[in-house]
């Protein structure tokens, strides 16, 4: 029966997704499109009942994406584990962890897509994350150079308005200051100029005038 061999199927591929050392997505390879929603569906089910550093590798399989199934849903992903972690210093072992993973990563850094998702997730959920200190430094001592980034750019965007004000225009500032600066004492100095000469020309006038 077409049904039956389909599950059998399935069973299958959760079977090898789960007690692989290093499972890959060839287990995907024998499925439909179909199929492969619903095996990723139970897998995603499994996972949550044991989530942690361990089980990495096999969660991103559970996220896999497209035809040849070589991209990842890097929102979901990120959804599913903030939303099944235990705590959040899971979640930034994650960011830690997919800073070595090929699927997360380019010649130049992250995926575009998975530094917006990294960004969205403190934006939505973990608005508070660089605003402890204890926080910062577990976050920024556990980053590699691309990680940094992220954080760097989730934090600005984070920053309140005056501080989003001032960093933007921080050179300009300086450059107004400095010429607001310039001008105050060149006024100041014809100020001081003119001061003097009046005070010059108002004591020859006070003076008795000589006699022929």
């Amino acid at each position: 029966d077409p049904r039956q061999k389909s599950a059998a199927a399935g069973l299958l591929a959760v079977y090898e997704w789960f007690t692989r050392p290093e499972p890959t997505a060839a287990l995907f390879d024998r499925l439909s499109p179909a199929e492969i929603d619903r095996v990723q569906q139970a897998g995603r089910r499994l996972l949550a009942a044991h989530l942690g550093p361990a089980e990495f590798p096999r969660l991103v399989l559970a996220f896999l994406r497209s035809p040849d199934m070589d991209t990842v849903d890097y929102a979901g992903l990120i959804d599913y584990l903030q939303r099944n972690a235990p705590n959040r210093e899971l979640v930034y072992r994650f960011f830690q962890w997919s800073e070595n993973h090929p699927d997360f990563m380019r010649s130049r850094g992250f995926v575009p897509s998975y530094s917006s998702a990294i960004v969205g997730y403190f934006t939505k959920v973990d608005r508070n994350a660089f605003k402890k200190r204890a926080n910062r430094k577990q976050l920024f001592d556990m980053a590699g150079a691309s990680l940094t980034a992220v954080y760097k750019q989730a934090e600005r965007g984070l920053a309140s308005p005056l501080g989003k004000f001032f960093r933007r225009s921080r050179k300009t500032t300086m450059i107004t200051t400095i010429l607001a600066l310039g001008i105050i004492l060149v006024a100041a100095g014809f100020i001081l100029s003119f001061s003097g000469k009046g005070d010059s020309n108002q004591e020859a006038a006070d003076l008795p005038e000589a006699q022929p």
